[in-house]
């Protein structure tokens, strides 16, 4: 990582054969290292990752932490199957929000981030089937939902070119955090024995990556300059 950092690591850039496809507005990126001077970028990726650190803890945990709670066996296997139907459905249905947003997918993003924060730190709080049923549906609707729209936030902010490019280096943030979520929050179960205060810190980092990417989404809604002088030019040119 550090060597990629110093260096940069070459992409393949079509800009020189087709000049057409080179957008002032997303000026293209040849290294990892002109990747982490976009700002737009280096914010995305500390969302990501403070995400991605607790993504895979509900699939780990939540089984364990239902059984706990005195529930059969069968009510277990109901609760996660209604999480992972609800993790296909909610890759469909935010994506297609984004669409009807006109295609505002970062901001459909923080809104899954925020409901997966949400929903972390309710679970500590539901005791019995109905609310337990409720939180790992709420769960798997914005996981998959951040799934279904992640490579779409790319091609928003980087542009439909850099989209591959910057879902690629993504990928890094879910790597290097998502091993460790899961067994951290069993580490902190072993030593107080309870899930409780794992699932909440898990939470708490989900809402603050989602703080992240609201601060993103204000960024990029403010009009550019160079859209502003357009527009300008236009009215002039009018009158």
């Amino acid at each position: 990582i550090v060597l990629i950092c110093r260096y940069g690591i070459p992409f393949k850039d079509d800009s020189d054969t087709d000049n057409s496809r080179t957008s002032t507005i997303h000026p293209p990126k040849t290294t990892c290292r002109s990747w982490l001077r976009d700002f737009n970028f280096v914010i995305l990726y500390t969302a990501y990752a403070l995400y991605t650190f607790g993504a895979s803890v509900p699939s780990a945990h939540l089984p364990s932490y239902v059984e706990e709670q005195g529930i059969s066996s069968s009510i277990v296997g109901t609760i996660v199957s209604a999480f992972g139907i609800a993790n296909g459905v909610g890759r469909i249905l935010f994506s297609n929000l984004g669409d009807c947003l006109g295609g505002k997918y970062l901001r459909v993003f923080g809104l899954t981030v925020l409901i997966n924060g949400c929903s972390m730190l309710a679970i500590p709080l539901c005791r019995s089937v109905v609310p337990l049923f409720g939180a790992a549906t709420l769960l798997g609707l914005s996981f998959g939902g951040r799934a279904g729209v992640i490579c779409l936030v790319c091609c928003e902010l980087f542009g439909q070119e850099q989209a591959t490019k910057a879902f690629s280096l993504l990928g890094t943030a879910f790597i290097l955090t998502s091993p460790f979520g899961p067994p951290f929050v069993g580490f902190v179960h072993d030593a107080l024995g309870a899930y409780d205060l794992g699932f909440l810190l898990v939470g708490s980092l989900m809402l603050l990556s989602a703080l992240f990417v609201a601060r993103l989404d204000l960024k990029n809604s403010r009009p550019r300059q160079a859209d502003c002088d357009g527009e300008r030019s236009i009215i002039q040119l009018s009158f």
